[in-house]
């Protein structure tokens, strides 16, 4: 949060929520084209559950700060 600040980045610019994936993009798993270009449409429905989730979180934890509780 002190670096977005630092470097005067939007809230859009600022991730809210990640996850680190254990298996690379590669053609082989069909996440990316023969140049290297990720699918978006595939990884959209790839990762379809994960984004759901931090959808859900990021939700929640805003619900509670602007009720004044501690979102953790």
């Amino acid at each position: 949060m002190r670096l977005g600040t630092e470097k005067k980045l939007s809230s859009l610019e600022k991730p809210k929520e990640f996850i680190m994936w254990h298996e690379l993009m590669s053609v082989e798993n069909n996440l990316l084209t023969s140049t290297f270009k990720m699918k978006r449409n595939v990884a959209k429905e790839h990762f379809k559950p994960q984004i759901d989730d931090m959808y859900v979180k990021v939700t929640q934890t805003e619900a509670a700060l602007a009720q004044g509780k501690t979102a953790f």
